[in-house]
């Protein structure tokens, strides 16, 4: 058994699983949720909204800046900050 178990690990490695369990979550089970979901409504009494979901777009990291200019963004620079202009959370 001790045989089959090591051919395991050496086929596929101690987190294999983990990464192709994120992977397929990534690549199909994150649409299927917003799929499902369609829509999400906001409820304000005198101007009721609905946001309708639709295809997801997974990119890398970028940053908007107040002048609408992008640029790249890497785990070092990320961090969350309030912007006082927008009442939102903004990646800077």
């Amino acid at each position: 058994m001790w045989g089959l178990v090591k051919e395991f690990f050496r086929e596929k490695g101690l987190v294999r699983q983990h990464v192709d369990s994120y992977n397929e979550f990534i690549e199909s089970g994150l649409q299927a949720i917003i799929d499902e979901v369609g829509s999400i409504p906001i409820e304000i009494e005198e101007y009721p909204l609905k946001i309708k979901l639709g295809k997801i777009e997974i990119g890398t990291p970028r940053v908007t800046e107040v002048d609408g200019s992008e640029s790249p963004s890497f785990p070092p620079k990320l961090e969350y900050a309030i912007s006082p202009t927008r009442r939102h959370y903004i990646l800077k």
